[in-house]
């Protein structure tokens, strides 16, 4: 683009040591262009552009892998093995509920002579002690007495006879049912405290006492035998399927 250069003509007058002209000399192209100098100047650049944002397609999260479909033979083989494992653990529940014994306190009653008596005391030196809990009036304690007259004797076998009353109404009812076995009354027993311990070890409600209740113990005081209510229909065969 050419440069013209313009001189303003000043006036004569003083400059005060200054020279005008050329404080005045100026460039033209210094100065907002005219519309005629546009056609000179050099096209505009056009400003870059920002990249384009590409738009990227959101991944589906990744499934889990189905697993791999168990054969037949397999689920009947794991099906089988843990119908073994439960059926092993029944026997072994039942082994222990069958070998388990429970262990009776010992009891202590008086006789007629208000001496008291112990477990062994009852037992008389036989191996085994039953115990019959009775009551009069009973059909129940009728029943159970019955059934001892007219099954064989065990020597091994001590009988006794419990009754919740006092001692002089325990020989009363001995007379009545004409038993073969003495009868101790509880209520005269030394100490109630000692019966109430007695009771509970050997899962008897001292509450709750029926009439014709049957307990075998051994030497040791464990409990061999335990019927109550209905189940004491069975009290003969049980005492014949105990071992001397």
């Amino acid at each position: 683009m050419s440069v013209v250069m313009t001189r303003i003509p000043t006036s004569s007058a003083p400059t005060n040591g200054y020279d005008l002209e050329s404080i005045l000399d100026v460039n033209l192209a210094d100065r907002a262009p005219s519309g005629l100098d546009l056609a000179d100047a050099p096209p505009a650049r056009p400003s870059p552009r920002p990249p384009a944002v590409v738009d990227r397609a959101v991944r589906p999260a990744p499934q889990a892998r189905p697993s791999p479909p168990v054969a037949s033979g397999s689920r009947h083989t794991l099906t089988y093995a843990v119908g073994a494992v439960l059926a092993a653990a029944v026997v072994v529940a039942a082994l222990f509920l069958a070998f388990r014994h429970t262990s009776v306190t010992d009891l202590v009653v008086a006789d007629a002579e208000r001496h008291p008596m112990h477990l062994a005391d009852l037992r008389q030196g036989h191996p085994k002690l039953l115990l019959i809990f009775v009551l009069p009036g009973d059909y129940i304690t009728a029943f159970v007495i019955r059934s001892l007259k007219a099954a064989p004797p065990r020597p091994d076998i001590a009988v006794a006879g419990l009754y919740v009353r006092s001692q002089a109404e325990a020989e009363k009812l001995h007379d009545t049912l004409d038993t073969s076995f003495p009868i101790y009354g509880l209520e005269d027993a030394p100490d109630p405290f000692v019966v109430r311990d007695f009771l509970k070890s050997a899962g008897i409600n001292p509450r709750r006492i029926l009439g014709g209740t049957a307990l075998l113990l051994d030497e040791k005081q464990n409990v061999v035998l335990s019927l109550e209510g209905e189940d004491v229909r069975s009290l003969p065969e049980k005492l014949l399927a105990v071992k001397e």
